[in-house]
């Protein structure tokens, strides 16, 4: 799941730094084998001020089974605070790929 033919939307493409595309890509890929993933991953993503300037707080979580994580990137420059889901379609199949997609694109 989330291997194969990923895909990000034109809004994801136009609205997220491409290296917190790859980050969040990242973090799915190395949470997979250590747990179970659910189709439909969500990241809330905020910048938030801190002492050494800004960071992105992450907050990442799925329904089945239930998961939630923050996880934090030190630095960030972009002013974001917006939602991004990541749906794996076709599970085990030739046809399964992976879309990264803002919510109001649904």
């Amino acid at each position: 799941m989330f291997k194969k033919n990923l895909y990000i939307t034109r809004g994801i493409n136009e609205t997220i730094p491409q290296d917190i595309i790859n980050a969040l890509w990242l973090l799915i890929h190395e949470h997979e084998g250590r747990r179970e993933l659910d189709y439909l991953q969500v990241f809330e993503l905020k910048t938030i001020k801190t002492k050494s300037g800004k960071s992105l707080e992450v907050k990442w979580s799925q329904e089945q089974p239930p998961f939630s994580i923050n996880v934090y990137f030190p630095s960030i420059e972009a002013e974001l605070d917006t939602k991004v889901w990541v749906i794996c379609t076709g599970e085990n199949t030739e046809e399964e790929y992976s879309t990264m997609l803002l919510p109001e694109e649904y």
